[in-house]
């Protein structure tokens, strides 16, 4: 069932009922008109608002890789925060390490003052003894020497004696007598000469024997004096240091280790200008001292222990002799680090019966002179010429 919605101008006369409806016709359209521009504006809002959601969800975009550029950068400094923790971590050990090591040589260094404090004096007490027992052997020499001479003048009274004797005799007794007191007193004039050679040769052995015990107890004692004098420098050095870290080989003018001994001898080689002079134990050390690189100018005398049965020596030492500006000698002794560069530094280090090191790197000019007569002496006296 229909239901008609009831007509308000049904009544009216048909004119005026089509005025009306006409009216109302156009009221409609008007509000037709007016809904379809809300439409048009609704949409052209739409649109707009779209726009803006979409520029929008750019933004959020935007924004969300950024916050992920930043969240992989904040992980990435995350990162290097951590390595830079395990980096100040490992660099606190190493300080602590550094510290210790500083703390360790510096008790090294008090104990190698004290050794050589007590090497001093006990040096001094030999020093003591030795000269009680020069004087005592002096006098013991003036004595042998004045009896000697007594017995000279005693032998020379008794010759001459004896000769007048021999002249009575001859006047006063058989020809057969004579003879044989002469041959008699001959005997005993050559019984005292032997007595006089045997008692002059144990005074000439007791001469040398203290003159060699007085030039190697100088000789010692001047090495003991001079590395006292530089540990005590260096000690000095290390209580203006404590903060800093010395690395192996560099620990200034003290030699305490084979390698810092290598070390020191190749540091100078380096700055050779005209001739150097080189000590080390065996051949088998020639190859780390870097000789090839030296100029044809620098002359080098290198004095070291060749096994003439070690084929690796003897092709070392054929290998560094071919070279015009080297000559080695034998030196057997394997007991020695050391290098006069230019008369203007020398590094001088004895090896020990324990096969320990033990030396220094001096400069001064007096020094310098002691240290190298040593070592021109040894090349002169102690070194060979290598033969094959």
């Amino acid at each position: 069932m229909v239901f008609k919605m009831a007509d308000p101008t049904e009544n009216l006369p048909i004119k005026q009922r089509v005025l009306i409806q006409e009216k109302l016709l156009k009221d409609q359209k008007e509000i037709i008109t007016s809904l379809k521009s809300s439409v048009q504006n609704l949409e052209e809002l739409l649109k707009k608002e779209q726009a803006l959601n979409e520029e929008k969800q750019k933004i959020i975009t935007q924004q969300q890789s950024t916050i992920a550029e930043q969240q992989s950068t904040i992980t990435e400094q995350d990162s290097v925060i951590r390595d830079q923790q395990v980096s100040i971590i490992s660099q606190q050990k190493e300080l602590t390490s550094a510290n210790q090591e500083i703390n360790d040589k510096n008790e090294q260094l008090l104990r190698i003052n004290t050794e050589w404090e007590n090497q001093t004096s006990l040096l001094k007490n030999k020093i003591y003894d030795m000269k009680n027992e020069i004087s005592e052997k002096e006098k013991k020499f003036e004595s042998i020497i004045n009896e000697r001479e007594e017995k000279i003048k005693e032998l020379t009274n008794k010759i001459r004696d004896l000769e007048i004797e021999l002249g009575k005799v001859k006047s006063q007794t058989s020809d057969l007598i004579s003879r044989s007191a002469l041959d008699e007193l001959k005997e005993k004039i050559k019984e005292l000469e032997k007595i006089i050679f045997e008692k002059d040769k144990i005074i000439r052995d007791l001469e040398e024997k203290l003159a060699d015990g007085d030039v190697n107890l100088k000789t010692e004692l001047k090495i003991k004096e001079i590395k006292i004098a530089e540990l005590e420098k260096r000690l000095q050095q290390y209580e203006g240091e404590k903060a800093e870290v010395i690395p192996a080989g560099n620990s200034g003018n003290i030699i305490l280790t084979e390698a810092s001994a290598i070390e020191g001898i190749k540091r100078l080689i380096e700055d050779l200008k005209s001739t150097g002079m080189i000590f080390i134990p065996t051949i088998d050390f020639i190859e780390e001292l870097n000789l090839e690189n030296l100029k044809s100018t620098i002359r080098i005398k290198l004095a070291t222990f060749i096994d003439r049965t070690n084929s690796k020596h003897v092709e070392l030492f054929n290998k560094y002799n071919s070279m015009n500006n080297i000559e080695i000698k034998l030196y057997p002794e394997k007991d020695l680090w050391a290098i006069n560069k230019d008369l203007e530094i020398l590094m001088f280090a004895p090896i020990g019966s324990n096969k320990s090191v033990s030396g220094l790197i001096v400069q001064s000019e007096n020094q310098i002179d002691f240290f190298a007569s040593l070592l021109n002496s040894s090349w002169t006296a102690r070194c060979r010429p290598v033969s094959f």
